[in-house]
């Protein structure tokens, strides 16, 4: 027999300590916290980013490393204070987000009317949530507070979105907005991705070398997006990133969609089983993703510059039809028209003059 014995508190805090230093995630999110809110001290958003990424950081932390820890091992205010922080989600993190993205880049309602009893409700009522599910044991609160919350989030995201490009005509603001819907989208919508084709038993969360790869990245996304939007938002070309993203991301999934059903076509043309892949099935169905990559990505990019980028596109047709004119045209006259009408139409500037050397006039009449 094996007689088991309490943990003392100097044991467990060890335990914790060793858990917590093999995630390099979560301190990577306090110390993106700590630049911002070193850098931006009285700015309201890098204050709420450094809750958030905090409470990412620090009482995520802790509540993974308490779950090693079964309640008969560790005295029972420790382990409370433990199950506490397994909760984060519901009563500092998600709370701390909505906040952010309600201030951040403009202010929305409730936060322009009420923003002091808006932020006390926001924090208060998960609290409040979080002890009637520890008092009544039983996990549909806090459940369904996460729910709520998370819907929250996207909404208010999508308010955000909407209020500055619909309403405000802020270039700054709506800089920032965009890294911010860039970060989201990478980071809750690459964690939805993954978990989704792990649900659907397309990939294996667990011991997988590409997940272990990318989920640091993806996780990372949405803190250095605020970040970047709060400290400098000019740093980069968002319009350019959102636009590679959205091609390449719809290029990858077509693409996946090509090779799956190409393999399983051929598969059922050689007549074998879907356990025993043909060598020459994967180098087939490898061959036509390499001969459809380039034509796709010039196709899915025409559609997402129509889509979503209309005067850009609209500005490449004009730029393409004035050099065929400049081959054609011979006449100084037409092409200095053509000229001003081409840069009107794609940069329209509130001025613009034409300077012609004497030399080139000359040189063109006697021609």
């Amino acid at each position: 027999p094996v007689t088991l014995h309490r943990l003392s508190v100097r044991g467990i805090l060890r335990g914790l300590a060793n858990t917590m230093s093999e995630e390099l995630t979560g301190w990577s999110w306090v110390l993106v916290g700590l630049l911002v809110f070193w850098l931006r001290p009285n700015n309201r958003a890098a204050r709420l980013l450094l809750v958030a990424s905090s409470s990412y950081g620090i009482v995520n932390q802790i509540g993974l490393a308490a779950t090693t820890i079964p309640l008969d091992f560790a005295p029972l205010p420790m382990w409370t204070t433990f199950w506490v922080a397994t909760f984060f989600w519901g009563w500092l993190f998600f709370p701390s987000l909505i906040l952010l993205l309600l201030v951040f880049p403009l202010p929305l309602w409730p936060m322009t009317r009420r923003p002091r009893l808006t932020t006390t409700l926001f924090y208060a009522i998960p609290i409040a949530i979080m002890i009637l599910t520890l008092l009544i044991g039983v996990d549909g609160p806090a459940t369904a507070l996460l729910i709520v919350e998370a819907v929250l989030i996207f909404a208010a995201a999508g308010t955000a979105v909407f209020q500055v490009f619909r309403r405000s005509h802020d270039r700054v603001a709506r800089a920032q907005v965009s890294w911010v819907a860039l970060g989201i989208a990478l980071s809750l919508g690459g964690t939805l991705l993954f978990y989704l084709l792990n649900w659907f038993e397309l990939i294996q969360l667990e011991n997988n070398l590409f997940w272990a790869i990318l989920s640091w990245p993806v996780s990372l996304g949405l803190p250095v997006s605020f970040a970047i939007a709060i400290l400098r938002y000019r740093l980069f070309d968002i319009n350019v990133i959102i636009r590679k993203t959205l091609v390449y991301a719809l290029l990858s999934g077509l693409l996946a969609l090509v090779y799956f059903g190409s393999v399983v076509l051929l598969q059922n043309v050689v007549g074998r089983t879907a356990d025993e892949q043909s060598p020459l099935v994967i180098v087939i169905s490898t061959l036509i993703i390499a001969a459809l990559f380039a034509p796709l990505r010039q196709r899915v990019q025409a559609f997402i510059d129509r889509r979503f980028y209309r005067q850009k596109y609209d500005a490449q047709q004009i730029l393409a039809q004035f050099a065929q004119t400049t081959r054609d045209e011979v006449s100084l006259e037409a092409l200095q028209a053509e000229l001003i009408g081409v840069i009107q139409e794609t940069m329209q500037p509130e001025a613009l003059i034409v300077w012609l050397p004497e030399a080139a006039k000359t040189k063109i009449k006697s021609s």
